[in-house]
């Protein structure tokens, strides 16, 4: 077994505190950074919101063409529809 001992030397004294002497803690930069992580964090919500908006819009109008083209079509005669048929569904604008 092997025991080391250490002796205090002139050159590894502690010095005595100030009292005076203060840390300064950069609370500018922090409320900054805190500012800064909010501003992100809504920004980023607001803009998943918008674009959010505009998927549905887009698929609203989508929806709208495929209706409007259905009723185009509808509105067609088709060869298994006889021409009275036809003209009574363009009249009542029933197909029942």
């Amino acid at each position: 077994m092997t025991t080391t001992i250490f002796s205090p030397s002139a050159t590894s004294q502690i010095q005595p505190a100030d009292e005076n002497a203060r840390t300064t803690i950069p609370i500018g930069s922090i409320v900054g950074g805190c500012l800064a992580g909010i501003i992100l964090a809504v920004a980023a919500v607001v803009g998943w919101h918008l674009w959010g908006r505009s998927i549905k819009r887009k698929e609203e109008a989508k929806r709208k063409e495929a209706v409007c083209s259905l009723q185009l079509f509808s509105l067609i005669p088709s060869y298994h529809v006889s021409p009275l048929r036809y003209r009574a569904i363009r009249q009542y604008g029933t197909q029942d």
